[in-house]
């Protein structure tokens, strides 16, 4: 179950302007898998909000729609746009009805959530320090640390933590997991308490945190210092409670181990070949694909020799080289 997160009433007392309306719609929209917002939508928006999130970057030009809905005719339905390849700047498109009808090459335009952009917009608009990365591709950046209280916590980026391949994807970044005190951010829904179990991430939502200040995009940093000194104190606790939690020193998936076969079959190389490879053996190679499960540093090793990051490899991707 996931939870939806606003602070329109909020937003309402400080005065804040209808672009708010407008962000909260990219925010939902920027939930869906595989999103586009058509320019029929925005136009509907008042043309400075449009304005603004545009200027800032918070969404791009993805590829143009390929069918829309005729409405001409007065029995709306689904139309595939025609592109004449002696004239592909003039589209149309046929009716049943009315025949051919031409369509303003700006209708056929689209629209995508920027999260590039946004994870830059929102580590300029905190201040972060630190270094910043994408974790895993279009889904997961780091965008900073903040010090707190002779500790500090760091803000994670996230996209789609509510499909169903959301928190198990979070559960394989390692610099995720690596994290003295992180608070992740994600567009508009976050997981219920029941799905994350004992996980101690803190998350919260852009619909929550973020707003137009100026033609600007603002963060109230209250609410992330908040959730990040909470997760500061959790850590703390842990610690002088108990051991200090330690990665596991084996790792591995089933996707690791089908993706390391398929390397090996695709450059022809034997146990022995691909072990020493990593400067391994053989038998490190049969273990691992009887168990699932390697030594972290001899894990890293091989992801390294396969053109791979640990995670990548755990994901059970190939270099683009070696994808058949």
């Amino acid at each position: 179950m996931c939870q939806s997160t606003s602070r329109s009433g909020a937003a309402s007392r400080n005065g804040r302007s209808k672009v708010s309306e407008a962000l909260d719609l990219v925010w939902r929209r920027a939930d869906v898998q595989g999103h586009v917002i058509s320019q029929a939508e925005l136009a509907v928006w008042p043309s400075g909000d449009r304005e603004t999130i545009i200027d800032l970057g918070l969404i791009r030009r993805t590829t143009d729609a390929t069918a829309l809905i005729c409405e001409d005719c007065g029995e709306p339905h689904s139309a595939e746009i025609v592109r004449d390849a002696r004239r592909p700047e003039l589209p149309y498109y046929l009716c049943p009805r009315i025949g051919r009808v031409p369509v303003a090459e700006e209708a056929t335009h689209q629209w995508e959530v920027d999260f590039d952009g946004l994870a830059a917009l929102i580590r300029k608009a905190l201040g972060l320090g630190g270094k910043a990365s994408m974790l895993t591709p279009s889904r997961i950046w780091l965008l900073g640390r903040q010090q707190h209280a002779g500790g500090f916590w760091e803000l994670f980026l996230v996209r789609g933590i509510c499909w169903p391949d959301g928190v198990g994807l979070l559960d394989q970044c390692l610099r995720l997991q690596q994290s003295p005190a992180p608070v992740l951010l994600a567009p508009r829904r976050v997981p219920s308490a029941e799905i994350l179990g004992k996980r101690s991430w803190a998350i919260r939502s852009l619909s929550e945190v973020a707003s137009i200040d100026e033609s600007k995009l603002a963060m109230d940093d209250q609410v992330l210092i908040a959730a990040g000194a909470t997760v500061l104190l959790g850590a703390s606790s842990s610690r002088s409670g108990s051991t200090a939690k330690r990665l596991p020193r084996s790792i591995g998936t089933p996707e690791a181990v089908a993706a390391a076969i398929k390397y090996m079959e695709s450059k022809g190389l034997t146990e022995t070949q691909f072990g020493n490879q990593f400067q391994s053996t053989d038998r490190t190679v049969r273990s691992f694909r009887k168990s699932g499960k390697m030594r972290r540093s001899t894990f890293e090793a091989m992801a390294k020799s396969m053109g791979l990051t640990i995670e990548e490899l755990l994901r059970g991707e190939l270099a683009k080289s070696d994808r058949r």
